[in-house]
């Protein structure tokens, strides 16, 4: 259901990041299949909390987008974040 929901607020966008923690272990074949359908990439590929799931995701459809974990103190995620590439920038 939230996919879905997800889905139709998406649709039509340009220049979209979505982020958040989405408590979703593993890759699974309905999470797959909604990247493929609505042209994204989830970006983190290293694990996101320190029990070494990907729980905190960032989904997008531009294509320079780097992006890190790192284990912080006093919570069990990892801090997560992106790099946008701007046109004509060096990184």
């Amino acid at each position: 259901m939230f996919l879905q929901s997800l889905q139709a607020q998406i649709r039509n966008l340009q220049n979209l990041i979505i982020r958040g923690d989405f408590n979703q272990a593993g890759n699974t074949e309905i999470f797959n299949r909604f990247l493929q359908e609505n042209f994204v990439q989830q970006y983190i590929t290293n694990p996101s909390h320190s029990l070494g799931d990907t729980l905190d995701l960032i989904i997008s459809n531009l294509p320079d987008l780097h992006s890190f974990t790192k284990a912080v103190p006093y919570t069990d995620h990892h801090l997560v974040a992106v790099k946008l590439d701007s046109p004509g920038s060096d990184n």
